[in-house]
């Protein structure tokens, strides 16, 4: 629960591996401003400890031989969450372009035809819109906002969604509404996406301890029919013709596949590596702006040594 049997806010102490102690206050719904960190020890942190009363932390370090007594201030937490906006808001703002921006734009629009295409878009029937959609329709949202969930992904967000309610109403829920989803993309979609380098990295782990180069094309199809999250041989041929316009065996001609062809030639991410590569950000100097080097001013306010 968000709040204790007292109606306080309820709040949850972390620690990283390495050096962050931080708190969230709950629950745990991805919003950013709910959350702060700031270095406690200068390498492992092997344990953490509260005291009864919540009030003091214990952190024991590694290397260091240190183990540090930590005051818990709550409520800097608490105003930075209010001061960041309420429901959706926080969430929009990590979205490329923010509320006003095109992203936004097109998963209202896509949302919105999720609604149509539930009840049938085909239909000259009258629809009722209430503005929700079940949760099947997921996947395929996800997809169209260019975020493509494994299976075991796709299963995880049902599930987050299925018993989201499930400890205070005792309820499953099968429908999201729009700000359900904006939160369901910012908290899953992959931090980086896949490009060239990314698939070269999955054909050398097919080829396992054998030479590198070219994959063969009898055990490239193998691999996707009986391993891992399994395609059927109709499957791989149907995205084979959207993705190319022609067979699978017809587009890979050779006897092997290399990885940075089937990566350009057939899923088409040869330009966004380029596009990743010219983004780069550059800073005042005209040279590449290393974020690592920014100092980290973390909110020491909240957890005063």
């Amino acid at each position: 629960p968000d709040k204790d049997a007292d109606g306080e806010e309820q709040f949850m102490l972390y620690a990283t591996h390495e050096k962050v102690l931080g708190l969230v206050q709950l629950p745990l719904d991805g919003n950013p401003n709910k959350c702060m960190g700031l270095i406690a020890h200068p390498g492992q942190i092997s344990a953490i400890s509260v005291d009864y009363a919540g009030k003091y932390a214990f952190t024991c370090g590694g290397s260091d031989l240190s183990v540090n007594q930590w005051l818990i201030d709550r409520d800097p937490v608490a105003a930075a969450s209010l001061l960041g906006g309420q429901g959706v808001e926080p969430f929009v703002r990590l979205l490329e372009g923010g509320e006003q921006g095109e992203f936004f734009s097109d998963m209202k629009d896509y949302f919105y035809y999720s609604q149509i295409r539930s009840q049938d878009e085909n239909t000259t029937k009258s629809r009722t819109l209430d503005g929700t959609i079940p949760v099947s329709e997921l996947p395929y949202l996800m997809c169209g906002l260019g975020y493509f969930p494994t299976q075991l992904e796709i299963q995880n967000m049902k599930n987050e969604v299925k018993y989201s309610k499930y400890s205070d109403t005792g309820e499953y829920v099968d429908r999201i509404c729009f700000e359900d989803l904006v939160k369901l993309y910012v908290n899953h979609r992959p931090v980086f996406a896949v490009g060239p380098q990314q698939i070269q990295q999955a054909f050398e782990a097919m080829q396992r301890h054998e030479s590198k180069g070219p994959l063969p094309k009898g055990q490239l199809l193998d691999l996707l029919t009986k391993h891992g999250e399994s395609m059927a041989v109709e499957e791989i041929e149907q995205c084979f013709q959207m993705l190319v316009g022609e067979s699978f065996h017809n587009t890979l001609r050779d006897d092997e596949v290399d990885a940075g062809e089937f990566a350009q030639g057939i899923l088409g991410l040869g330009d966004m590596q380029d596009s990743e590569e010219g983004d780069e950000e550059m800073g005042e100097d005209g040279e590449p702006f290393d974020s690592s080097a920014v100092p980290y001013d973390g909110a020491s306010t909240m957890l005063d040594q």
